[in-house]
């Protein structure tokens, strides 16, 4: 069984993933990007916060990291990205998710000269459970 919180980044990987392609994300990595590649999208759960609601629901926002890694032009990517969440003709849908939002966009400057450029989004999912589950709601 899924928990509601992957079930919420699987949702955000699905959207990032689809047709046509914008890079290659990867969920939760652990490596740095590989030289060869020259976009990388790197998405990320952050810290759920909870919020009793009506009898029998949690409400919950949970932040996802999405960065966005290029070498070259990350503000496209970017834009790339900020359109497939939330663009005017968008919808994000998944079990027991209420809406998205955006929180803050990042530029990440690494120490030293490198090629590759780092942009982090973080967008706020507003989603529910059960009272007494992680599981999503139904």
């Amino acid at each position: 069984m899924t928990t509601a919180f992957k079930s919420v980044l699987n949702t955000i990987v699905a959207a990032l993933s689809a047709y046509p392609p914008l890079a290659e994300v990867a969920v939760n990595p652990t490596h740095p990007v590989s030289e060869s590649r020259q976009r990388q999208i790197a998405v990320h759960l952050g810290r759920s916060k909870a919020t009793p609601g009506p009898l029998g629901v949690t409400r919950w926002t949970t932040p996802i990291v999405v960065e966005c890694y290029a070498r070259g032009d990350v503000d496209a990517l970017l834009e790339a990205v900020w359109l497939r969440l939330f663009g005017p003709e968008v919808r994000i849908t998944g079990v027991g998710i209420e809406g998205l939002e955006q929180d803050v966009i990042d530029w990440d400057y690494a120490e030293g000269r490198t090629e590759m450029e780092c942009v982090a989004l973080q967008l706020l999912v507003r989603h529910r459970t059960p009272t007494h589950s992680l599981t999503p709601w139904a």
